[in-house]
C-alpha cells in the first residue's frame, strides 16, 4: 500500500493512541527488524504504554458500557424500529 504512494522508505510511526486499531499494524508497514535496529523510529505519545496496559483494567467497565450503547443493546423495544417514507428499518 505504501509502495503505491511512494517508493521511499518509511523513516518513521507516529502511533496516535493505545487502541490497537492505531498500532497493531506497523509490522504490516516495516519490518520489525528495522525498529529494533533504530532504522525506523516509533514516536508515541509518554503515557502510551501506560494506557495501553490500562486499556482492559479499570477501563473495561467503560469500554463495554460504551459499546452496549453504539450498538444499541440498551435500546427498548419500541426504539429499535425506525420508519422512513413508509419503510420500516429494524435495528435487531
Amino acid at each position: 500500500m505504501v509502495k503505491k504512494i511512494s517508493g521511499k522508505p518509511v523513516k518513521a510511526i507516529l502511533d496516535s493512541h493505545h487502541h490497537t486499531d492505531h498500532y497493531n499494524g506497523a509490522s504490516a508497514i516495516v519490518d520489525p527488524a528495522d525498529v529494533a535496529s533504530g532504522k525506523v523510529e516509533i514516536y508515541a505519545w509518554q503515557n502510551f504504554a501506560a494506557e495501553m496496559t490500562n486499556e482492559f483494567g479499570e477501563l473495561i467497565q467503560r469500554q463495554s458500557m460504551g459499546s452496549g450503547y453504539y450498538g444499541g443493546a440498551f435500546l427498548s423495544p419500541q426504539d429499535t424500529t425506525l420508519t422512513i417514507a413508509g419503510i420500516e428499518i429494524r435495528a435487531f
